[in-house]
């Protein structure tokens, strides 16, 4: 979901960019082109995109690497990065779910019966 996520502001991204370029002769944009930029951001030799992790980096480096082929000028301070604070979390393996009702209950092995995910816009400091 992350990996989608990321591919799909990669890629808007990418698209607003090659606009601001004007007319220069280019060829347009390939559906095979997009493929292929989905395919290696996706791919599980990249490893994920963890805070802090070696796959993020690979990720940025393809992007800042491609920004660069595009011809594109760097525009945070001679960088193609922009510098922002990122927190991570971990999952506690031992979290549980219970739905109950009066006269039901029932507690699935969330490890087993399905996959719990949530996301959070707010982190507590």
């Amino acid at each position: 979901m992350i990996k989608s996520k990321f591919a799909l502001v990669f890629l808007l991204s990418l698209l607003l960019l090659w606009n601001c370029q004007g007319d220069k002769g280019v060829s347009p944009i390939t559906p095979e082109e997009i493929e292929g930029h989905i395919r290696f951001l996706s791919h599980d030799l990249i490893e994920g995109r963890g805070v802090g992790s070696r796959g993020i980096a690979i990720a940025a480096l393809y992007q800042e690497n491609h920004f660069r082929r595009l011809g594109l000028e760097p525009a945070f301070n001679g960088s193609y990065r922009q510098e922002v604070e990122l927190m991570g979390c971990q999952h506690d393996p031992n979290a549980s779910i219970e739905f109950f009702s009066d006269d039901l209950s029932l507690k699935p092995d969330s490890q087993e019966d399905f996959v719990l995910t949530s996301e959070r816009i707010d982190c507590p400091e």
